[in-house]
């Protein structure tokens, strides 16, 4: 079969493939986050918002209200192939949030990874967990990334959370809920 002829029956089959580059992918696929330089699925999300847009797509970026301590802070709420990440603008930094887990990292890294597998990617790294905070970071130099991830303890017994220690076999078990990723750009 032929070029022309394969193109067809392509198009035929997947017709919002071709004609629209942002389309949802399978759970099986992914999206590379290249964690150190900010970089997903080859867009520079440390340009800033502005220059983003026309990569993704007017229709693709939204805004939210996220309540943190001192106020509401505005969210980009970004579409990359049908899939939702979130960033927050600031001078001093850029903060992004990822909770779809075919969002993953180049050592496969995700929402819904465990901790033993951010523990072991990032052996080498300053690492600061605060269990009852239900956070652990990440610092990654020489960019002063920090690479921040929620645990999902939902199902953890609070008297074995109030008990459980950096070295705790049963934290490398958890899972992660979501990686926040925090970039120091001034």
């Amino acid at each position: 079969m032929g070029f022309a002829k394969r193109f067809l029956v392509i198009a035929l089959l997947f017709p919002t493939t071709l004609a629209h580059p942002l389309v949802a992918i399978s759970a099986a696929e992914t999206i590379l986050v290249d964690v150190e330089k900010g970089i997903v699925d080859g867009i520079n999300l440390l340009a800033g918002i502005e220059a983003i847009r026309p990569l993704v797509g007017e229709g693709n970026v939204s805004t939210e209200e996220w309540p943190v301590d001192g106020g509401p802070i505005t969210v980009y709420v970004l579409k990359i192939k049908g899939h939702q990440i979130y960033a927050h603008y600031n001078e001093s930094w850029v903060d992004v949030t990822i909770k779809d887990p075919v969002f993953r990292t180049r050592e496969g890294l995700k929402a819904g990874s465990k901790v033993k597998e951010f523990n072991k990617a990032y052996q080498n790294k300053p690492r600061i967990t605060e269990v009852l905070g239900e956070t652990i970071s990440y610092i990654l130099e020489p960019n002063r990334t920090i690479v921040g991830i929620q645990l999902d303890v939902s199902k953890i017994p609070l008297d074995q959370l109030l008990s459980m220690k950096e070295d705790d076999p049963a934290l490398g078990e958890i899972a992660v809920r979501e990686l926040g990723l925090r970039y120091i750009v001034h």
